[in-house]
């Protein structure tokens, strides 16, 4: 019977085991080698170059000194930051540098690497903190920002029409706290701010693709010191979006501040009154279709007074209660479904001219504004042809007197 045959144990030489070794580690080393690189140019190379890059893009686009403090990226999980951005305002003072026009803390955006086969940007999700804006309506009519504003509407109008269309992409998760606008308005010499702004949004999308969403419709903030908050939710569909925010409430709201930016110039006074709202709004677009906005509810206003514009009281009443059956402002529709007036008081005075003084708390039509104009215009015009005459004949008199002057000059000179 044959034995067993013995393992081979003659020693595998030096050199062939260094090769397998080399074989084995060199690849190796290149991948460490690519993704050492990779890393220190994701880290390292694209916020720096980003952040300059950004910084003089914005600057020339916008024609304002743009400053952002940091810029970070992690190439391995895709998520961008950008950090202490501040737009300054047109004047460049020392009130501008610690109030710039449009700043915030911080953006994040968590990119997908679907968005390399999607052909457009699928971001995860997108915080902004501590947004602020701060405008100024001057005494011209226009705002500071009015030159950045047809800046980019230059920009716009001179892309080529060939561009062709927008980058699809998909947004979800958007969140913003602390949001804080700023309005001072130096025709109406009054100032607005928005403050303690919170917004949740879930998605905004273009691309067919399926995102965790874990953001519900969310909005709240400060009205000049007034609470003004409200819950939602947000359907996207194939062809268009349809959402509501439930209990949309305002409480105790001054109404007085914002009489100046009624179209025209009131014809009343309002000593006092404040308004509660709770409403529901609902929202959506299909592709084709108008915007479709539609507010439901019940508008209230308390303390109620009203004088005419010689501070005479006309009418009171301790509460104006409306309910909004159904209000469309983008197409002028108007359903109401109930009004009540609480304990009003109404001052009924008819005036020397026949009407009643109530009459004249209302704007007046547009052909009476028109005469009303054009009568005012006449009256300017009449004073202002008085007053060239008056200057005419005063400047004939002092040329006569002037002539009589050098007269008696030559006289006196030949009488000599």
């Amino acid at each position: 019977m044959d034995s067993p045959a013995m393992p081979d144990l003659t020693p595998v030489p030096t050199s062939g085991r260094k090769l397998r070794l080399r074989r084995i580690v060199r690849p190796l080393v290149w991948v460490v080698f690519a993704l050492v690189l990779y890393a220190v140019a994701g880290f390292f190379v694209v916020p720096w170059f980003a952040q300059h890059q950004a910084t003089q893009a914005l600057s020339d686009l916008l024609g304002r000194d743009v400053r952002i403090e940091k810029v970070a990226f992690n190439p391995f999980t895709l998520t961008a930051e950008l950090r202490g951005l501040k737009i300054m305002g047109k004047e460049a003072d020392e009130g501008d540098e610690a109030r710039p026009a449009l700043a915030f803390d911080r953006l994040m955006a968590d990119f997908e690497i679907k968005s390399l086969w999607y052909g457009g940007p699928v971001v995860r999700e997108v915080a902004l903190e501590a947004p602020r804006l701060r405008l100024t309506r001057l005494s011209s009519g226009r705002y500071d920002v009015s030159d950045v504003l047809e800046r980019l509407a230059g920009y716009v109008s001179a892309q080529p029409e060939e561009a062709g269309k927008p980058l699809p992409f998909s947004v979800a998760n958007i969140h913003v706290e602390h949001g804080l606008i700023e309005v001072e308005d130096r025709v109406a010499n009054v100032s607005h701010s928005l403050s303690e702004l919170k917004l949740g949004i879930p998605a905004i999308s273009m691309l067919p693709v399926v995102v965790d969403v874990f953001i519900e419709p969310d909005l709240s903030l400060l009205l000049d010191g007034q609470p003004l908050a409200a819950k939602g939710h947000l359907e996207l569909t194939q062809d268009g979006f349809q959402g509501a925010l439930e209990h949309l409430t305002l409480k105790d709201f001054d109404l007085l501040p914002w009489l100046a930016y009624l179209p025209s110039s009131p014809m009343f006074k309002l000593p006092s009154g404040t308004l509660d709202l709770d409403l529901r709004v609902e929202f959506g677009q299909r592709e084709g279709e108008t915007p479709k906005v539609v507010l439901r509810g019940k508008a209230q206003v308390n303390n109620l007074a009203i004088q005419d514009r010689a501070g005479e009281p006309v009418l009171s009443a301790p509460e104006l209660e409306v309910e909004l059956a159904e209000i469309q402002p983008l197409i002028g529709r108007y359903y109401f479904s109930k009004l009540r007036l609480q304990q009003p008081e109404l001052r009924l005075v008819r005036l020397a001219g026949g009407d009643f003084n109530i009459m004249h708390l209302l704007p007046m039509p547009a052909a009476r504004q028109k005469a009303e104009s054009a009568k005012k215009d006449a009256e300017n015009a009449r004073k202002e042809a008085a007053a060239a005459r008056e200057e005419a004949r005063r400047a004939k008199q002092r040329a006569e007197e002037v002539e009589k002057a050098a007269n008696e000059e030559v006289q006196k000179a030949r009488e000599e």
